[in-house]
């Protein structure tokens, strides 16, 4: 099956203040978070998804029922779409499908040892194909937004979508050569999204709110084949 993928992101102080976007027990949920900076990239993420599935104009934001399976929010109904949130440094996103289980996932290129998360958490292969590439901080954070955005698609631990995942540049002629289908693009120098979805994507849209509504935006997607691995992995620093 194949679909269109739509991504939509923001900065979280665009959509913080837009509580009145958010259900009433999202409403009591984001008052009871003690962290002001979580509480604000929890407001601002629940508005934009509100945002971004009311984009056709055929229901209003707040109305939208989601509840929570697990960990994981989800939308009322068998026929409703597929979504996932990330946030990052200061933005926040989400990607939609009409059909497919996606996930999607947010990084912003703080400071800190890429080598020793390489090390400790990644795959043999992906270490030393790390180690071949001129910019190891882009292609590790491609790795990481992949290996993330699979274990929320998936419901895998984290721990578990780092090791154990192995992520190879698609030729273009494989586009459907997997059941699983993915992407990575920088939105900056430093900040870097990635989607991954059970199932092949045709088209992927990104948009990105600014004054007041969604304005589409220019992207070029890197795409990635799967496979499964079994052993933890070492890099060299």
């Amino acid at each position: 099956m194949t679909d269109r993928l739509r991504i939509f992101i923001c900065t979280t102080d665009a959509l913080s203040d837009r509580v009145d976007l958010l259900a009433p027990d999202e409403q009591q949920r984001a008052r009871a978070i003690t962290s002001s900076r979580r509480r604000r990239q929890f407001c601002a993420g629940r508005a934009l998804l509100r945002l971004a599935l009311s984009q056709d104009g055929t229901r209003a934001p707040a109305a939208w029922r989601i509840h929570l399976l697990g960990d994981r929010p989800q939308l009322d109904g068998p026929d409703a779409p597929q979504f996932s949130l990330s946030h990052s440094g200061d933005h926040v996103g989400c990607a939609i499908s009409q059909t497919l289980r996606c996930g999607f996932d947010l990084q912003a290129h703080a400071p800190r040892s890429r080598h020793g998360l390489a090390n400790a958490f990644f795959a043999d292969d992906d270490t030393r194909w790390l180690a071949e590439q001129s910019d190891f901080s882009t292609a590790f954070h491609q790795l990481w937004v992949l290996k993330e955005s699979w274990a929320k698609v998936t419901g895998a631990p984290l721990l578990t979508a780092l090791a154990q995942t192995r992520w190879q540049a698609r030729h273009p002629a494989n586009i459907a050569a997997t059941p699983w289908d993915a992407g990575t693009t920088a939105l900056t120098d430093t900040l870097t999204t990635g989607w991954t979805t059970e199932g092949t994507v045709a088209t992927v849209e990104l948009n990105e709110w600014h004054d007041g509504s969604f304005v589409p935006r220019q992207s070029h997607w890197t795409r990635w084949d799967l496979r499964i691995e079994r052993d933890p992995a070492r890099c060299d620093t």
